[in-house]
């Protein structure tokens, strides 16, 4: 008896488990059909080598790069990245090769390093978003609109060897 007792909850299991991933199934099928049809979903682009981009929405009237410039993506909010900007003053690297691009207003104590070593930067969300950095330090070579290499930052060291 025990045993027909068993076979009989576990016949009824399985066929709730079966209803169950079916509904999750249908549901996981109508939402792969209906996101790529969103309007209001964009699917976010990551930065890649390759990839051709118009650098000119990046340049300041200060930036004398004709074909390469190597741009410095970082964050208002990114605690490394501030770290990377107040190691300035201590580093023998020439920041006059690179473009730093932040998503917003530097921080005035950053702000003033960048400006007290003339270093060029750009502060523009749109620029940033456009340009598809999802994380950051990053640093970005770019020449004749070509991006050769995306390289993630932890130290100003690392930029020297860009």
């Amino acid at each position: 008896m025990i045993k027909v007792f068993t076979l009989t909850s576990l016949l009824i299991l399985v066929a709730i488990n079966f209803l169950i991933a079916k509904k999750v199934y249908a549901l996981f099928s109508f939402y792969l059909q209906i996101i790529p049809r969103n309007p209001y979903l964009k699917l976010a682009k990551e930065i890649k080598v390759g990839q051709t981009i118009d650098i000119e929405q990046m340049k300041a009237d200060e930036i004398s790069h004709k074909n390469s410039l190597t741009v410095v993506a970082i964050s208002i909010e990114c605690s490394k990245c501030k770290e990377l900007i107040n190691s300035f003053p201590r580093s023998n690297l020439s920041f006059n090769d690179f473009l730093f691009l932040s998503n917003g207003k530097i921080p005035e104590p950053q702000r003033n390093i960048l400006i007290d070593h003339k270093i060029s930067f750009v502060e523009s969300e749109k620029v940033f978003n456009d340009l598809g950095v999802r994380s950051v330090p990053k640093a970005i070579k770019i020449e004749d609109n070509i991006i050769l290499s995306v390289n993630n930052i932890s130290n100003v060291d690392e930029l020297s060897l860009i």
